[in-house]
């Protein structure tokens, strides 16, 4: 990465990179703000819905045909089906999405928050459906086998109503920093309807368009400073308050939004890092 630098004790990479976008930190007496918004890998083209069951083969957890392309007709990517009543055979599609994260630094401490719309169908009496999110180790390719690549870890569950177009935000920090430690920062995310869907055509959909990056799911990742457990950029008694759910112990790691209370940067949160909030920010 020509032009990349790092700075301690804050740990994001900041360079320019054409396919991430562009960073924007400041540096100010060691301090980082601003953030970096992560698009799905190969200039945002990394992602497509894949399908098991219906027309395109047998209903067995596999996928048999995959839509790695923008579909053309109305503008949208990605749908969401689960029907299992009076399909033959029944059908689930899936829709996943690929990232490569190597920008950023294992080291923290920053806040990784995933963001995305979805929208349930135009249709009554359909039900709300539940949206579950998985991240898995992603290789950068397009395979069928992201249908259930694993090992998968359930990020977060949204409800999606007939007829709503919403926006929503997940916090994915530790899968992010998962990814930077074992995967070499190349994450993947699926988006599927829960398992306990209503047995009937449940469908939520995802309405990218190919050359509108802003209607993608992205990752905003933004630098947060020691002790800023709720990122908001102000050290107060509401980030005090969280301290004690994130004391771990010596040598336990945290979970990635407890790692900004790490102030000795020993890998753990501990009585020693109580005592270094107490005495830096009742000043």
């Amino acid at each position: 990465m020509n032009g990349c630098r790092q700075r301690r004790p804050y740990r994001l990479v900041s360079c320019v990179s054409a396919s991430v976008g562009v960073l924007t930190f400041t540096w100010a007496a060691g301090l980082v703000t601003g953030g970096v918004t992560i698009l799905p890998a190969n200039n945002g083209k990394l992602g497509g819905t894949l399908a098991d069951g219906g027309p395109y083969g047998s209903f067995d957890g596999v996928a048999d045909e995959w839509d790695w392309t923008f579909n053309g007709f109305g503008g949208f990517e990605g749908v969401l089906t689960l029907s299992r009543s009076g399909a033959t055979p029944p059908l689930e599609q899936r829709i996943v999405w690929e990232f490569d994260a190597s920008i950023l630094s294992a080291t923290v401490p920053f806040i990784a928050t995933l963001s995305f719309s979805l929208r349930g169908p135009p249709i009554y009496p359909f039900p709300d459906v539940t949206v579950e999110i998985y991240a898995y180790p992603a290789d950068l390719q397009e395979q069928a086998s992201d249908f259930g690549a694993g090992p998968a870890d359930l990020v977060g569950a949204v409800v999606v109503a007939p007829f709503e177009e919403r926006s929503y935000r997940v916090d994915i920090t530790q899968n992010v920093i998962n990814a930077l430690r074992t995967a070499d920062g190349r994450l993947g995310l699926r988006f599927q309807l829960a398992a306990n869907a209503p047995l009937d055509s449940a469908q939520a959909f995802m309405d990218a368009v190919d050359s509108d990056d802003a209607t993608k799911p992205r990752i905003d990742v933004v630098e947060v400073a020691l002790g800023d457990g709720d990122g908001n950029g102000v050290i107060d008694l509401a980030d005090f308050a969280r301290l004690p759910s994130c004391m771990y112990g010596p040598d336990v790691t945290p979970d990635g939004p407890c790692t900004v209370y790490d102030f000795d940067l020993d890998g753990d949160v501990d009585s020693a890092d109580v005592a270094r909030f107490i005495a830096v920010h009742s000043r």
